[in-house]
């Protein structure tokens, strides 16, 4: 998970990360798991990252 997290807020201005991971929180946003997405399910969210989990 930490992976995931680390490769979505990169080159994220500041503020914009901490948003973002406030929304992670609510539910609002989601994680992308792009390399380790074993088992994990698909998330509409992660249209905006241009990837289905």
């Amino acid at each position: 998970n930490t992976h995931e997290t680390a490769r979505a807020i990169k080159n994220m201005a500041l503020r914009r990360a901490q948003k973002y991971l406030k929304n992670v929180i609510e539910y609002k946003e989601c994680v992308p798991f792009r390399r380790f997405n074993g088992g994990v399910g698909r998330c509409a969210q992660a249209k905006q990252f241009g990837t289905t989990q």
